[in-house]
């Protein structure tokens, strides 16, 4: 429940929030005065560490599995499968990007090859 400044109404609502962010940088940002404490502080009650993709490989089948699903309901077609040699190849790759941006080169990578294989 949440109550307006002011006034004696109180109302539900529903919110989230979520950062990312390099931790030992933003610390010293907070350290210099460029980053409010306060805010800091609220950030990192519940801190939740997800190490990227290149330290996880075996989630790839099942990222893989939900980008194929969601693009072919998205474009009318079901696929069965996904090659082995796929997999192995995703599992191969660096992964250079940062624990967010790796959600979008998949999805991107699974959308270019449906496509193309779909006609």
């Amino acid at each position: 429940m949440v109550s307006s400044s002011g006034s004696g109404d109180d109302h539900y609502q529903d919110s989230r929030a979520g950062h990312s962010s390099h931790k030992p940088r933003l610390e010293k940002e907070v350290e210099a005065g460029r980053f409010r404490r306060d805010l800091w502080y609220r950030l990192t009650v519940f801190p939740i560490f997800v190490p990227p993709l290149r330290d996880r490989l075996e989630d790839i089948p099942l990222f893989l599995s939900f980008f194929v699903e969601k693009y072919g309901k998205w474009i009318g077609k079901k696929f069965d499968t996904i090659s082995q040699k796929t997999i192995n190849a995703l599992k191969a790759y660096s992964w250079p990007a940062t624990s967010g941006n790796w959600r979008i080169s998949l999805r991107g990578l699974s959308s270019r090859a449906l496509r193309a294989i779909s006609g």
